[in-house]
């Protein structure tokens, strides 16, 4: 036990000590065991999410520099001059939304921002969060509604992480119904026990069955249809905040196609 603690602390993970001996040598080796296991996993989650921020990152940059090369030696000049600023306007904008949703998961993780608890209505923020994208859907020819119970559906809960929440769960649901003629519809179903259901459906080609469980990680992404332009942080956030509540974020495909995606709280 003494050898292990030493490795580890030279940065040396060891394979899982045997549990023999005394009782209490027992305990002490399964409590070793046990913060081992969580130093792997959080150096392989660190790992991970160092390889896709270094994926997500290179796009956007590789766009930008070209571009910006561009305007600068001349190849970029009249309408081309103007297509090539919007789109790096357009990647500006998605390294943006990267760093603050880096910054917002920091913040969950540290406690920055604690929850500011208060009686919500489930439905109406329902409501609300398909109204603030039914524009922007109606644009690419895609169609948000809400399909929410007509009485108010009481929730405890903090009013920006929940808006969050939904809007981080609508974009992924965007990014994934085709384009034109998609629809994604905001769900709103109370549960027993006092809880309630918040998910987004989409008509879209799903998520592939092994990549279920791995939806909420980390700049994880199963299928290049599902990612957008997004940072590939927002179901992570999505976890975290409902988590935060006492709640529990989920992912599953429809039997008749698509995927819903939401939480419990």
């Amino acid at each position: 036990l003494a050898v292990a603690e030493r490795h580890v602390g030279q940065g040396s993970l060891q394979p899982p000590l045997p549990a023999d001996g005394p009782r209490e040598i027992q305990d002490a080796s399964l409590a070793f065991n046990t913060m081992t296991a969580e130093v792997e996993h959080a150096r392989r989650a660190q790992a991970d999410m160092l390889a896709g921020l270094r994926h997500d990152l290179r796009t956007p940059l590789t766009v930008i520099g070209g571009f910006a090369q561009a305007l600068q030696d001349g190849t970029a000049s009249g309408e081309e001059a103007g297509r090539a600023a919007a789109a790096i306007a357009d990647e500006a904008s998605r390294l943006d939304r990267m760093v603050t949703d880096l910054g917002a998961l920091a913040d969950l993780e540290t406690g920055v921002r604690p929850l500011q608890l208060e009686q919500l209505d489930a439905g109406l923020l329902a409501r609300d969060a398909a109204e603030r994208f039914a524009p922007g859907a109606a644009a690419d020819g895609q169609e948000v509604t809400a399909a929410t119970e007509t009485v108010p559906l009481p929730l405890a809960g903090d009013r920006v992480a929940v808006e969050r929440i939904l809007g981080n769960l609508v974009r992924n649901a965007l990014a994934a119904a085709p384009r034109p003629g998609g629809h994604v519809r905001v769900e709103v179903v109370p549960l027993p026990g006092e809880a309630v259901m918040l998910a987004v459906r989409d008509d879209g080609p799903g998520i592939p069955s092994a990549a279920l469980p791995r939806v909420f990680e980390r700049f994880y992404r199963a299928d290049p249809a599902r990612a957008g332009q997004g940072s590939g942080l927002g179901l992570a956030i999505v976890d975290e905040l409902a988590r935060a509540h006492g709640g529990r974020a989920f992912a599953e495909n429809m039997p008749d196609g698509g995927a819903r995606v939401g939480v419990i709280l």
